[in-house]
């Protein structure tokens, strides 16, 4: 199964990894459950039936490793222009937090920009 509209599953993604990324910057770490939102994606979106599922784990396939190399990417310039770990670093104590809804945002973002061009 998969969702019938893929760039607005993908879209609510991005969506819901920037408010908990927001929520966690702003209010602290107890924001780390927005990423519970996530949960309704399947009451939301309308599934259908997909005929060969080799093709669609091929897809999710190729965001995953896109997102995961772009998550890393993003880390290292962080690290590199900022001093991410320094004692002055703003973000010290909530960046490792702040990393799984970023990747969240990031994988929605790569989903959609190629759900829509694959079209």
């Amino acid at each position: 199964m998969m969702y019938k509209s893929l760039p607005a599953a993908f879209l609510f993604q991005m969506l819901v990894g920037l408010l908990c990324v927001y929520s966690i910057w702003v209010s602290g770490p107890a924001w780390i459950a927005t990423l519970a939102i996530l949960g309704l994606r399947p009451l939301l979106f309308e599934r259908i039936p997909i005929p060969d599922e080799k093709i669609i784990w091929q897809f999710y396939h190729k965001i995953m490793k896109i997102s995961i190399v772009a998550t890393a990417i993003t880390i290292i310039l962080i690290y590199a222009v900022f001093d991410l770990f320094s004692h002055s670093s703003p973000i010290k104590g909530l960046w490792m937090l702040i990393l799984v809804p970023y990747f969240v945002f990031i994988h929605g973002l790569i989903g959609l920009a190629y759900s829509l061009i694959e079209r």
